[in-house]
């Protein structure tokens, strides 16, 4: 595994290269969550780049703009700048690897995000939805919301952000993923009390296989390792349909 920056020089993006054992049969982008949920499923998603690698597969993780320790500050988060980012880092790890072809795994917003840039990016045939988020409106009740802070900006799960950034979010809805522009979606769903929880307002998507998993979610804080847990299940489901 190497970390570096990649993207054009005002606008650099961290990210880790995990490189395969033996010949790679394919390249795989990992698209995070946001916020919180970012902190607590950078376990889950090592975790999953290892077994992707394991599997002769190179993997990118990377940090969005204004995110982690990539370029930019919190409040100039925007989705749309952000699904750039996953074009940037799909071409990055077409140049590392040599490989035209690459697939894309979204956690959370991560998916939405992935399902976005799909439509702006050649060559990418796959793409795992894990848990998606559906509903923007409801989920910023989960993370937050305060009120206005300096500047008209808002405060959401900790973060400060712009209106804007708040409004693109309260816009997603299970048809908004219909952008995509894909061959075959695994769409994964690890909550619920029954397999039908989710799938009925699940995006109506050419190629969908939709897999229900009572797993862990890697996104909420384990208190015991003050970290989020990592559902091995799921894992295995998605390096095993990506391999």
């Amino acid at each position: 595994m190497s970390a570096f920056f990649f993207g054009p020089p005002e606008r650099q993006l961290f990210g880790y290269h995990h490189v395969p054992r033996g010949t790679p049969p394919g390249a795989a982008v990992l698209c995070p969550p946001w916020a919180r949920e970012y902190q607590y499923a950078h376990r889950a998603l090592h975790f999953l780049a290892k077994r992707l690698a394991a599997r002769g597969c190179h993997v990118l993780r990377f940090d969005y703009s204004g995110t982690g320790d990539s370029w930019g500050a919190s409040t100039e988060a925007n989705t749309e700048r952000w699904a750039e980012d996953i074009a940037l880092a799909v071409g990055e790890l077409r140049t590392m690897s040599g490989l035209e072809h690459v697939d894309l795994v979204g956690l959370r917003v991560g998916a939405f995000l992935a399902a976005q840039a799909t439509a702006d990016i050649p060559g990418v045939r796959r793409i795992v939805l894990w848990d998606p988020i559906m509903e923007g409106e409801a989920w910023l009740r989960e993370l937050g919301v305060a009120g206005a802070v300096d500047g008209g900006r808002l405060e959401v799960g900790g973060t400060i952000v712009s209106r804007t950034f708040v409004d693109q979010i309260r816009a997603i809805r299970p048809e908004t993923y219909e952008a995509a522009r894909i061959e075959r979606v695994l769409f994964l769903l690890t909550q619920g009390d029954d397999e039908g929880d989710g799938f009925d307002s699940s995006p109506h998507l050419p190629g969908v296989e939709r897999v229900w998993l009572q797993q862990p979610a890697p996104w909420l804080e384990d208190p015991s390792i003050w970290a989020g847990q990592v559902p091995v299940e799921a894992v295995k489901r998605i390096v095993e349909w990506l391999s």
